[in-house]
């Protein structure tokens, strides 16, 4: 059913509650969460001028990366030990608005790259992380 708008009889969701879990730990300080997923699709090519359909493709999975605070990826470097790049693990991103909850699931994650830069000010220090993951379920909608 659409959504009707403007929203004039609730709020819209802000920032979501992210969690990170590996080998039964849950870590939480992570904000700005992105992410693409891709399907590698072609056209369907027949003798005629153009394309005469479109193929199925294939379901890529994706990279994201979010920022996580410093004391927090620490945590978790130590958890995971040696060959932490290595290592498989879980996202979850969920945002609950007037008692309605949306998750995402990046199933299969893995990290790809630590971006760590310090400046002066009063903001918490943050550590951008890189990964990729096999397959992103959507609010339980498959890909």
């Amino acid at each position: 059913m659409p959504e009707n708008y403007p929203n004039t009889t609730g709020f819209e969701p802000t920032f979501t509650d992210i969690e990170l879990q590996w080998n039964g730990n849950t870590y939480q300080g992570f904000k700005e969460l992105n992410k693409r997923h891709t399907v590698d699709r072609s056209h369907a090519e027949g003798s005629s001028y153009g394309p005469v359909g479109t193929a199925r493709g294939a379901y890529q999975g994706g990279e994201g990366d979010i920022m996580v605070l410093r004391r927090t990826l620490k945590q978790m470097l130590q958890d995971m030990g040696n060959g932490y790049t290595r290592k498989m693990f879980t996202i979850f991103e969920q945002q609950v608005i007037d008692g309605e909850s949306f998750t995402d699931e990046y199933q299969g994650c893995s990290l790809k790259e630590l971006d760590t830069s310090q400046s002066r000010g009063p903001d918490a220090t943050y550590t951008k992380i890189s990964f990729m993951f096999q397959k992103l379920v959507t609010d339980g909608v498959e890909p």
